[in-house]
């Protein structure tokens, strides 16, 4: 899936926070999708190559490429919220020992990332 982000318009500080690296008209690989259940919906893109990608909220963005890669799947968590991404990254916790750089994490979200941009 690819999208493209649109800039941050008059929206809310809370919708746009973390956008200074983002380019208008750019185009963005998107790694994972996350939804609320009472909530807003994110894109988890990665915005320069060798760092972590962050999450960015998906009404500054519009789909440009619909298909999602077959690493993806779908979970629902006890409080409603939906993961669509790599099977690897559903596991409780996974995004706190990536950024405290447990080798079994950085080893996990490596492979699936390569994976993933590896077909743009």
């Amino acid at each position: 899936m690819k999208v493209a982000f649109l800039g941050c318009g008059d929206s809310p500080e809370r919708v746009t926070r973390g956008t200074a690296g983002l380019e208008i008209g750019h185009e963005y690989d998107v790694l994972e999708l996350y939804g609320q259940a009472d909530g807003a919906n994110y894109l988890r893109v990665e915005v320069a190559v060798g760092e972590l990608p962050a999450m960015f909220d998906a009404r500054l963005f519009r789909v440009v490429a619909s298909s999602m890669h077959p690493l993806w799947e779908a979970r629902i968590t006890e409080s409603g919220t939906l993961k669509i991404g790599p099977a690897s990254w559903m596991r409780t916790g996974f995004w706190e020992a990536v950024m405290d750089g447990e080798e079994w994490a950085v080893r996990a979200y490596s492979k699936a990332r390569d994976e993933i941009l590896k077909n743009r």
